[in-house]
């Protein structure tokens, strides 16, 4: 009988490789921000599936699990759409235990990248996470009334908003102060307001009316009335970042044409009248 006591083998350690298509990129309104939150799609185990050479073997589904890191991924385009995401870090992506143990050492991880599957490491980072992308929304921005001014007019019998230089041309509202924006401040944790990157510059972002764009509730005199939205379409944003963001008003509902608009008013005076003395007549003269 053959003597096997110094017979050794090896055991190499199986591939798995990471793909996008079982993984999930958290969508998120408009922030500014890079960053990617990422986590195995529901059902998946977030590898290329089984095959001869890599791929989780069914016996080991949970002993091992794919770890990702805060870092691990990005986008290099920060702006409203479904956008690209690339590995930042990734050695942020590890394997650990499973619930049933851990078999996590019995595997190397690599990962499916637009320059070919890659190991772990610098050679890594900065690809395109094939099939991974992530939606961003755009953010609310909420006309605030207490940020305009419709300056108050005389009677014309009209519910037009107009200058007050008798000349009847029609006018647009303007902010109230020159630090005011016309939009409710940032509110964070709602994901409505201007970011603080995009206020400030005319060139980033900018609220426009045109002549048509307000109106008075009703043509009548009467103190602080209620302006209301005459044409939407006369209510714009500019600039580079405008198609980050979507107009509201302040309760959150659409731009709608004769919809009120919170906290902005003004008053329709009454018009005089002259008597002209010329014009009269009187009895038995």
């Amino acid at each position: 009988n053959a003597d096997v006591t110094d017979l050794k083998g090896r055991v190499n350690k199986r591939i798995l490789v990471i793909t996008g298509s079982e993984l999930t990129a958290a969508s998120r309104v408009y922030d500014g921000k890079d960053t990617v939150t990422a986590t195995v799609t529901a059902g998946e185990d977030g590898f290329v599936d089984l095959s001869n050479t890599q791929g989780l073997i069914a016996a080991d589904a949970t002993y091992v699990k794919l770890n990702i890191g805060t870092n691990a991924f990005n986008v290099s385009t920060k702006t409203v759409g479904n956008q690209s995401v690339y590995t930042k870090d990734s050695t942020q992506l590890s394997l650990v235990a499973g619930s049933a143990g851990n078999k996590s050492g019995n595997y190397e991880l690599r990962i499916n990248t637009s320059a070919g599957t890659k190991s772990l490491g610098t050679d890594a980072n900065n690809l395109r996470a094939s099939g991974l992308r992530l939606r961003i929304t755009p953010r609310e921005l909420w006309l605030d009334g207490s940020e305009l001014t419709v300056a108050p007019r005389e009677y014309d019998g009209t519910s037009d908003v107009k200058d007050t230089a008798g000349t009847g041309s029609r006018v647009s509202a303007t902010t109230t102060a020159a630090n005011n924006d016309g939009f409710v401040d940032l509110d964070t944790p709602n994901n409505r307001g201007p970011l603080a990157d995009d206020t400030g510059d005319a060139s980033k972002l900018k609220l426009n009316f045109g002549v048509n764009a307000f109106e008075y509730a009703n043509k009548n005199v009467e103190t602080n009335k209620q302006i209301q939205i005459k044409d939407i379409r006369a209510i714009t944003l500019t600039g580079s970042q405008k198609d980050n963001y979507i107009l509201k008003l302040e309760n959150g509902s659409n731009l709608a044409n004769d919809a009120a608009v919170t906290d902005l008013k003004a008053s329709i005076t009454a018009r005089k009248l002259y008597l002209d003395l010329t014009e009269l007549q009187v009895n038995g003269a």
